[in-house]
């Protein structure tokens, strides 16, 4: 079993949270987009026995092997981040620069929750927030 510090600290280095909008063109949603909330960590293919590790750990998730070389870890199911990742994070606390990250994530969960990224201002309240958070290119842009 691994330490969840040791978890915390190779996401601080490591992992990311995003969120992606993506506009649903041709389908009618109260607001017109997919809002989804992202989580993972990106490595060397060499630490995929660790990468394993860590998705056994919380239990959800999905691991890719990339073409490049690089194992990536992703959690995206609303229920797995808000019961699983948020819980741990709350509980294991970041201290850098991913801290800022992780709390806007956790606000656009409870934006979410609430079912606010299902009208018009609750998407714009979401876009504004995700403003402000480290922008990861491979995360879908609307």
């Amino acid at each position: 079993m691994l330490n969840p510090y040791y978890i915390t600290g190779l996401i601080e280095g490591e992992g990311w949270f995003g969120v992606s909008i993506a506009v649903l063109s041709g389908r009618k949603m109260n607001a017109g987009a997919q809002v989804s909330l992202n989580f993972g960590i990106n490595m060397n293919g060499r630490e995929l026995e660790l990468i394993q590790r860590i998705k056994c750990y919380f239990d959800c998730g999905t691991l890719e092997i990339r073409n490049n070389g690089m194992v990536q870890y992703r959690v995206r199911s609303f229920r797995d981040v808000k019961d699983k990742i948020i819980p741990f994070f709350d509980i294991y606390e970041l201290q850098g620069g991913k801290k800022k990250d992780f709390e806007m994530f956790k606000i656009i969960a409870t934006l979410m929750e609430e079912k606010k990224h299902l009208t018009v201002e609750g998407l714009n309240d979401i876009k504004n927030i995700r403003k402000n958070m480290h922008v990861y290119g491979f995360l879908k842009e609307e």
